[in-house]
């Protein structure tokens, strides 16, 4: 059975299914939670292939939490799941990388508001999210 005991169990199917919003899979450091979010993304790409459904996946990392600011993680969510960028996207690179700035993050929500929108589902795996120090809350900005 290996790891697949939380791809079966009923509180990731009741995520799966959107009864529930959120899964939390809590642990201990080194309990292999990157593992199982690697086996959720593998599986949740595999289910939904071919359909208008993104996956997208986020690895946080205690030696960069200075790095993972909200823009670099909403940047990472629009990078990913696109081997076509939409015009959106595009519009946002063009005139940051023009200006030689990085995205404003209101503009980054927007634009992944946007984006979120041209799907039926999204899957957004965020791994190792009590890597970031406190600073760097995703709530805080």
């Amino acid at each position: 059975m290996g790891r697949r005991w939380l791809l079966e169990s009923q509180v990731f199917q009741a995520w799966l299914e959107g009864i529930s919003e959120t899964l939390w899979c809590l642990g201990m450091p080194g309990a292999g939670k990157t593992i199982l979010a690697s086996i959720v993304v593998d599986h949740l790409r595999n289910l939904f292939r071919d359909k208008n459904v993104a996956v997208a996946c986020i690895y946080c990392n205690y030696k960069e939490k200075n790095n993972k600011m909200v823009r670099e993680l909403i940047a990472t969510v629009l990078k990913q799941d696109n081997t076509v960028l939409s015009d959106n996207v595009k519009l946002l690179y063009d005139c940051d990388f023009v200006r030689g700035t990085r995205p404003e993050l209101n503009n980054l929500t927007e634009i992944l508001r946007l984006e979120i929108g041209t799907y039926s589902r999204v899957f957004i795996v965020v791994d190792a999210l009590d890597e970031l120090s406190e600073h760097d809350q995703l709530f805080d900005h």
